[in-house]
């Protein structure tokens, strides 16, 4: 390989870690306002009804709309979309994404108006009964806060398809836009010392502006990125046929796009229900241990995750749209396999001290964080011993994430699906097992057996898939 090739691939990877860096600093930049948001939530709204009531009433549809369909739709995207992009077929780009939008759009509008018909039985089921006196504060906030379903899955194709046109700053800024709304939402209640009740509407509507904006924002973006790029304006593109009918296997593929994310779904869907629930039995063995130890796992759970959800999500946003243009061009995983090992190196090196700061030092970080007030000394130990296992976990949870990209890239998601399945099923089993002679640290302890033997799992899968594809 002669020297100025290797130096244009020199180049190209200092650019894209370049970009991971930029990235990052846009996560964190989230983090530190969703972060001040939750403080002010807490200050102004304390432990009040109010609180309760609005949690209550955004706890559907942030499960449903954001948390579930907005988070598979967004990921599974991005291989399709990436490889149009690529394949420089623009028209046929931007049809996909509209139609996505539009297909998510009618099934959270249907959602929508279930959730809506059956209101009084979901709230029978938080505790609410029929003509008590917060009934009709808890229904006018759920009412309100429904409209927003439609919104989050839209947002999620939007930034998809920017990621895959590779204007990853748009579509990784979006979510600030939405937590400063609702920022500044209770900033302006407690600063006009408006009834608690008369906050919650507002924190309502800031929710639903927020997220509206940020579909105006995606998709502005990407309308500007047609432009600028390629100079195309939106109904240009639309009415452009990308040559694909000229060719009977180019017609296929392109009649086929819409089916392969639709049919990526479903395992993506399982995976994530599985990640769900064992997030869920693990908070319910905690609420049946000694007081506080349900709040000392939240607390050791949002400590862990912190670098994830900072870096190694800037990592991945980048790295899925570069998988999938390989795995397009060069026909399978081997092509896909050298980049993978590249990240993995590369995010291991900063994740292995992270954890490692993350176990050593975490009384003094909690003691920080968290260490005044009703926080006191047994709370702080409490919380340590939870946070040991879950900040040895972190090493293992980027491999198991990275190459679950991979599988997103190929195609092929049923075996981590089942991979998924397996990991959760060991979590659950050494919580139930060792819980009662090791007490809370065992949570923590089970996060990392668990995340270990995804991880281990996943990179099996990883290396079989690809050296069966290209062998």
């Amino acid at each position: 390989m002669s020297a100025s090739v290797i130096a244009k691939l020199r180049g190209k990877r200092s650019s894209a870690w370049l970009l991971i860096g930029g990235v990052t600093a846009v996560h964190f930049l989230l983090a530190a306002v969703s972060f001040l948001k939750d403080l002010t939530f807490a200050a102004y709204f304390g432990t009040s009804q109010a609180a309760d009531l609005v949690t209550t009433a955004f706890l559907l549809p942030e499960a449903v709309s954001y948390n579930l369909i907005a988070a598979v739709i967004g990921i599974t995207a991005v291989p399709e979309l990436s490889r149009r992009w690529q394949e420089k077929q623009y028209g046929m780009f931007l049809r996909n994404a509209v139609r996505m939008a539009l297909h998510v759009t009618l099934l959270m509008i249907a959602v929508l108006a279930l959730l809506l018909l059956t209101k009084n039985h979901m709230f029978e089921l938080f505790g609410y009964r029929s003509g008590s006196a917060e009934m009709g504060e808890l229904e006018r906030l759920y009412t309100l806060l429904l409209f927003s379903m439609p919104l989050f899955p839209v947002f999620a194709v939007g930034a998809a398809a920017l990621q895959a046109a590779g204007a990853f700053y748009v579509a990784a800024a979006g979510p600030i836009l939405l937590n400063a709304m609702m920022l500044s939402a209770i900033t302006l209640s407690w600063m006009g010392d408006f009834a608690e009740g008369d906050g919650a509407i507002a924190y309502a509507v800031s929710i639903l502006i927020g997220s509206g904006g940020m579909v105006l924002v995606v998709w502005a973006a990407l309308r500007r990125k047609l432009k600028l790029e390629v100079r195309l304006s939106f109904i240009e593109a639309w009415k452009i046929r990308d040559g694909e009918a000229a060719e009977t296997d180019k017609s296929l593929k392109a009649s086929g796009g819409l089916a392969r994310v639709y049919r990526d779904i479903l395992p993506l869907l399982l995976l994530n229900l599985f990640s769900q629930a064992l997030y869920a039995i693990e908070r319910a063995i905690a609420s049946n241990m000694e007081p506080g130890t349900l709040a000392g796992l939240n607390y050791a759970y949002r400590i862990a995750q912190f670098p994830n959800w900072v870096f190694v999500a800037a990592v991945t946003a980048v790295l899925l749209p570069a998988l999938s243009r390989s795995a397009a061009a060069g026909g399978g995983g081997g092509s896909v396999k050298p980049e993978l090992y590249r990240a993995l190196g590369a995010t291991l090196c900063l994740m292995l001290p992270s954890a490692a700061v993350l176990y050593f030092l975490r009384e003094p970080i909690i003691s920080l964080l968290f260490g005044r007030g009703a926080f006191d000394s047994h709370s702080v130990a409490l919380t340590s011993e939870l946070l040991a296992g879950y900040s040895l976990s972190v090493a293992f949870q980027v491999v198991s994430v990275l190459c679950l990209r991979y599988f997103l890239a190929c195609g092929r998601l049923y075996g981590p699906a089942a991979v998924y399945l397996v990991s959760t099923v060991c979590t659950i089993v050494f919580d139930l097992l060792t819980v009662q002679s090791f007490g809370p640290a065992a949570l923590g302890y089970g996060a990392l057996c668990g995340w270990g033997l995804n991880a281990l799992l996943m990179f099996i899968l990883v290396v079989r898939d690809s050296n069966n594809r290209s062998g």
